[in-house]
């Protein structure tokens, strides 16, 4: 069996790709101012319902939102995957410590009624390049979590993709 290819780029690796490929590069931190102004002005794009074309091909990015639908199985319960519901861990654990005889047996899922039951995420709608497929876009914690409070925010003022363009 061979080994798992993941492999997470930081600022670090892209600064030495950077230096290889230019005749008089800057240094270490002016490229990595350049770089966090590029990704505050992403942001700022994708914030304001707006679609940004990749370069070179590479597709689309975009806040798109999704309807959480709760779906059951047989017994009853929440089917987590079925419905990609979220588990709110606060409430879970809280409910855990007053009944331990729920642990891990009882979830208390998310919701989402400040929103009319939206989820939203970063979608990267891809191009059909090969060798494309093996590139994953994972948001940093910190861009979820200024999306989660910017939606808060302005829910209802911006409407962003239901479904992918």
């Amino acid at each position: 069996m061979s080994k798992s290819c993941k492999q997470t780029l930081k600022t670090r690796d892209f600064y030495k790709i950077y230096k290889k490929t230019v005749e008089e590069p800057k240094d270490m931190s002016t490229f990595s101012k350049v770089i966090n102004m590029f990704c505050t002005e992403f942001k700022k794009t994708l914030f304001n319902w707006s679609i940004l074309n990749i370069p070179g091909e590479l597709g689309k990015c975009y806040v798109s939102k999704r309807k959480i639908n709760f779906v059951f199985d047989d017994n009853g319960k929440i089917d987590s995957k079925a419905s990609k519901a979220s588990i709110d861990y606060g409430k879970t654990n809280k409910l855990w410590a007053a009944k331990p005889e729920l642990k891990h047996k009882q979830y208390v899922y998310h919701t989402n009624d400040h929103t009319n039951g939206y989820r939203f995420r970063l979608t990267w709608k891809r191009t059909s390049i090969r060798g494309i497929s093996f590139v994953v876009l994972h948001p940093l914690r910190c861009f979820k979590r200024e999306l989660a409070k910017f939606t808060k925010e302005n829910f209802g003022r911006i409407d962003y993709y239901s479904r992918v363009c």
